[in-house]
């Protein structure tokens, strides 16, 4: 049952970003709190491995953010805390590297596709969001 307020606010999340083109931190701050505290019960070692997935997962999309130049936004980063919050270190990894590959595999088919080089937006946190909640529902923490 710990799972299911995230993946509601992760459904919230796919949503926003492919309609809205926002990841809300009404929604993201939130969510992170959440996964947090919802590790406690588990005792310790859970919370440290909450916080350790958190760290990781977000410094991993800060490094691509600054490398990227802003092509990475702050809602992308404040979800993958909150997912590598909610799923640890090593599953949040594998959903912001997984995230990063589908969002190059369509941005080269669009831009196929088009016959031009696509430029401008794509739902990266959508994107994150539909992972995360595949990851969370397939291996529940």
């Amino acid at each position: 049952w710990r799972a299911v307020p995230i993946l509601t606010a992760l459904a919230f999340i796919v949503v926003s970003d492919l309609y809205l083109r926002i990841i809300p931190n009404r929604i993201t701050i939130p969510l992170t709190i959440y996964t947090l505290l919802a590790s406690l019960p588990s005792g310790a070692s859970s919370f440290g491995r909450a916080i350790l997935g958190a760290v990781v997962c977000g410094l991993g999309i800060l490094l691509l953010a600054v490398i990227s130049r802003g092509g990475i936004g702050g809602g992308d980063l404040k979800l993958m805390v909150a997912v590598g919050g909610a799923l640890g270190w090593q599953s949040g990894l594998v959903v912001f590297v997984l995230s990063q590959v589908v969002a190059l595999v369509a941005a080269i088919s669009v831009s196929i596709a088009r016959r031009t080089i696509l430029r401008g937006w794509l739902p990266i946190g959508a994107i994150i969001a539909a992972l995360a909640a595949i990851a969370l529902i397939s291996n529940p923490v």
